[in-house]
């Protein structure tokens, strides 16, 4: 999470969180280097709340219900990007591939050749793991990168996954239970970046450095074949529906 003085941004994994923690970090060294005023900026580590049994970890990615509570009236931004791009994403990452002892003994209880998965069989390992993550089995509606919203921006995440036939509900009954968040779109983050900074004040002296830093965190990408990939987006369009709801009701049309 970053804090500053006229912000706050939720790192949402897998949109391109890392590549905004550094332009953003770069553009208040660069405005407070060539300015009298000083602006202040901090990257937050938080308990990781959304992985049952994670708590004692810390990491960037922290949830709109940690935000501190003097910080709570600032603007609150996030990043979106397209379900199937970041299920891809998730995929050709490393992360996943290395859990710990225990629950590596339950992954290969289901998928016995864990880690070497599919595509499609790593969609399949994620569902299964909501109810290890969670907790507990929420409304089996909801797919796992729509509870993984709702656990970043939602007030009170934990109560809205309880809730029985969510996906049933009209859009304004579920907002409600929403954080105010606006969000960049990660197929043109760079110059949303740089259009939100300027909103507080940036010039273009200063965010030179947004538009020269190359981007982060490229993982190398599996080939998919376009067969693939059509199954694919099918799924998470199925899986996802609530997750589309939220962006069109957040200004991300996205074709489903």
């Amino acid at each position: 999470m970053i804090i500053t003085d006229q912000f706050v941004m939720l790192n949402n994994p897998k949109t391109g969180s890392t590549f905004a923690r550094k332009a953003i970090s770069l553009a208040y060294d660069s405005y407070n280097r060539h300015n009298k005023s000083m602006r202040n900026m901090i990257q937050l580590q938080l308990p990781n709340i959304r992985v049952r049994g994670s708590s004692s970890k810390s990491d960037q990615h922290g949830t709109y219900q940690q935000i501190p509570i003097s910080h709570r009236e600032k603007p609150v931004f996030s990043i979106m990007r397209h379900p199937v791009n970041r299920l891809i994403s998730s995929y050709n990452s490393l992360y996943w591939k290395y859990p710990d002892s225990a629950s590596l003994a339950v992954a290969r209880a289901k998928f016995p050749h864990f880690p070497e998965l599919s595509l499609a069989e790593y969609l399949d390992y994620e569902v299964f793991r909501i109810p290890l993550r969670v907790g507990f089995t929420p409304t089996e509606s909801l797919g796992p990168q729509s509870i993984h919203f709702i656990q970043m921006f939602f007030r009170d995440p934990r109560w809205v996954l309880r809730i029985r036939d969510l996906a049933r509900f009209e859009d304004q009954a579920i907002f409600e239970y929403m954080g105010a968040v606006q969000f960049l779109r990660q197929e043109h983050l760079r110059s949303d970046i740089a259009q939100l900074l300027m909103r507080f004040g940036f010039s273009e002296h200063d965010l030179a450095p947004v538009y020269s830093i190359p981007n982060s965190n490229c993982s190398h990408h599996r080939p998919i074949s376009n067969e693939e990939l059509l199954c694919i987006s099918e799924r998470v369009t199925r899986q996802e529906g609530l997750l589309f709801r939220f962006a069109a009701h957040t200004g991300l049309a996205w074709v489903a």
